[in-house]
């Protein structure tokens, strides 16, 4: 479970370590298992966000669309359009190609990262 003091306390032994590299070792481990329940418990919500302003822009420009009377105005929202998709498109390729991006240069440096599932 996640806990903001424990974050806090190991990101302060974190900075405090100058020499001991065995307390920056553990501090590293509690850091990144903090870091991860962090990430855990915010990912529903900041996901419905997300969706949310999607949703609630694509209304928006959906609307400017239909309600446009000269050709600019249609252009313009046109364009619009095309941009939102655009990014869906590129924010949904990162967020499922980015992971496996990782995960094989990991494999290939030989290193052993945490999974946030």
């Amino acid at each position: 479970m996640f806990n903001l003091k424990t974050l806090l306390a190991t990101m302060g032994i974190l900075l405090a370590a100058k020499g001991d590299t065995s307390g920056f070792e553990n501090g590293m481990e509690t850091f990144g298992g903090q870091l991860s329940a962090l990430f855990n418990v915010a990912w529903p919500y900041l996901l419905g966000i997300g969706v949310v302003l999607i949703v609630g822009w694509s209304l928006y420009l959906g609307i400017r669309f239909i309600m446009a009377k000269k050709a600019e105005e249609k252009v313009e929202a046109k364009k619009l359009i095309t941009q939102l998709l655009s990014g869906i498109l590129l924010i949904f390729i990162l967020v499922a190609g980015l992971p496996l991006i990782i995960q094989g240069i990991a494999s290939w440096a030989g290193v052993t990262i945490v999974s946030f599932n």
